[in-house]
C-alpha cells in the first residue's frame, strides 16, 4: 500500500510541477484576441533566452494526443522571426518526424508573443530533442 501512495505522489508531482512553472520575462497584457505575452529584453541574447524558456514551457505542457501515430520522438529545428510590429512568429519547423513537426507548430502557434520593435527582422533558431 505504501508503494501505491508513493507512486501516486510521484505522478501527481510530475503533473503539477510543469503546470505551475512561470517565467519572469512575460507580462500578460490584454490584446486583440485574448492575452499577449510581451517579452521585455535589453539585448538579443536575453530575448533569445526568454524565447527558449517560453518554447520549453509550452512544449512541457501535457499533450492531448490527436495524432494517428503516437511516436513523437525525434529532433526538430524551430525558426522564429520578429516581425516589424514586434510580433514573434514561427517561420518554419524542420524535422524528419511529421507528427513532431505538427505538434511543435500547433503548440507554438497557441502562444501570442510580442517584443520591442528594435528586434524586427531577427531570426532565432532552436533545436528541440523529443525523447
Amino acid at each position: 500500500m505504501k508503494k501505491y501512495k508513493t507512486l501516486i505522489a510521484i505522478v501527481l508531482t510530475a503533473l503539477i510541477i510543469p503546470l505551475g512553472i512561470t517565467f519572469a520575462g512575460s507580462n500578460p497584457d490584454p490584446g486583440e484576441s485574448g492575452t499577449k505575452n510581451i517579452l521585455i529584453s535589453a539585448t538579443e541574447k536575453t530575448l533569445k533566452t526568454q524565447l527558449f524558456y517560453e518554447i520549453k514551457d509550452v512544449l512541457m505542457k501535457p499533450v492531448y494526443l490527436s495524432f494517428t501515430n503516437k511516436n513523437l520522438a525525434g529532433t526538430a529545428e524551430i525558426f522564429v522571426k520578429v516581425h516589424e510590429n514586434g510580433k514573434i512568429c514561427l517561420c518554419k519547423v524542420e524535422s524528419d518526424n511529421d507528427y513532431l513537426e505538427s505538434l511543435i507548430a500547433k503548440k507554438y502557434n497557441s502562444m501570442n508573443l510580442w517584443t520591442d520593435t528594435k528586434f524586427a527582422g531577427t531570426v532565432y533558431k532552436f533545436t528541440v530533442i523529443n525523447k
